[in-house]
């Protein structure tokens, strides 16, 4: 079975950056785990000149799990309204990668 990555990027405020943090961990994360299809999550951050950049990647068993995630437009970034805020910018898309392969985790 091939893993699917799907990935998504965004720049927070850097007043906003641990806001976003604690949203995914507390609110995010307790509804992927709980969501058919998902294999996990990771949120990667980084300082940038503009903010603090995020790139998230959910991993998923399936194309058609995606699709019960993201419903019509599977491409289409779904971002939490009360997130929304805390960023300068983000990703309306996300890009879709099959595991070529894998050596152990990541993190």
């Amino acid at each position: 079975m091939s893993k699917i990555i799907r990935v998504w990027y965004g720049t927070a405020y850097k007043k906003d950056a641990d806001k976003y943090g604690r949203h995914v961990k507390e609110d995010i994360f307790p509804l992927f785990s709980e969501m058919k299809g998902n294999l996990g999550a990771k949120v990667l951050r980084r300082d940038v000149e503009e903010g603090v950049e995020f790139m998230v990647m959910t991993i998923w068993d399936s194309m058609e799990s995606i699709k019960e995630f993201a419903k019509n437009d599977i491409d289409k970034a779904v971002v939490a309204e009360v997130a929304r805020p805390f960023f300068k910018r983000y990703d309306d898309r996300v890009s879709h990668f099959m595991v070529e392969n894998e050596l152990g985790q990541i993190g």
